[in-house]
């Protein structure tokens, strides 16, 4: 399926105070991979993953999304394809009722109100919030506000499903939830995680980024046990892997 197939040729960019954050960075993720993307704070993952759908336009190289280039005419459907989900709910629920916040994608869309629906109650009962349609957005825990706003962007029906730091303020239960949903949907995942154990457990394959450059690229289960490498990364082993070092 090429249209599920997300591409990085030679990805440069440069914020406006000059910092270098992604220098010639260059990956294909095809339909139903489950890739990782891994490095400390300021490596260049966040900058990366705005690259996706268009919230930054590379310098020079390009993203590729089924083989259609991401650029100003077609950020809007390329927004359609790939559902990103922030690391902060609060930056996607904005709306008074769950109901309303999920729906608002598809609404936007010009869908019929019964399709609408459909939507709605498929991607909540994915994620067995289903229960909280009617609840007002701002009094939920933050384990329901994560799964309220993937279930925002699954109602859009994404070919790619991002996510920057998904473990972010989760309890173990809804950690081990999310798990679960993540190892269930079948469609290609991108996922940012400082959560090394998280990673793990739901992407096969990893990407390595220090100082905005991509310097391991394999089978998570090969990369995150080089602890030089992942030391050199300013990280350290999966907790998993801890017990003897």
């Amino acid at each position: 399926m090429s249209h599920h197939l997300v591409a990085a040729e030679h990805l440069r960019y440069r914020y406006p105070d000059g910092t270098l954050a992604l220098d010639d960075v260059s990956f294909t993720i095809r339909h139903g991979e489950a890739v990782g993307i891994i490095g400390e704070n300021g490596a260049g993952k966040s900058t990366l993953i705005n690259h996706l759908n268009g919230y930054f336009l590379p310098e020079t190289g390009r993203i590729l999304i089924g083989h259609q280039a991401v650029d100003k005419r077609s950020r809007p459907e390329i927004r359609r394809r790939v559902g990103v989900v922030f690391q902060n709910p609060d930056d996607q629920i904005f709306l008074s009722k769950v109901y309303d916040d999920v729906a608002f994608g598809p609404r936007n869309l010009g869908l019929a109100e019964d399709k609408v629906a459909a939507l709605v109650q498929s991607a909540l009962e994915l994620l067995s919030a289903w229960e909280l349609r009617d609840r007002p957005s701002h009094n939920l825990s933050d384990g329901q506000k994560r799964a309220v706003a993937i279930a925002g962007v699954l109602a859009m029906e994404p070919d790619v499903l991002v996510m920057d730091e998904p473990t972010s303020n989760l309890d173990p239960r809804n950690r081990r939830y999310l798990i679960g949903f993540l190892n269930g949907f079948l469609h290609s995942k991108i996922i940012v995680s400082h959560d090394l154990d998280f990673i793990w457990e739901t992407c096969a394959r990893t990407l390595v980024l220090r100082e905005g450059k991509l310097v391991a690229d394999g089978r998570t289960k090969e990369i995150l046990v080089e602890k030089a490498l992942l030391e050199s990364c300013g990280l350290e082993l999966p907790l998993r892997l801890q017990g003897g070092t």
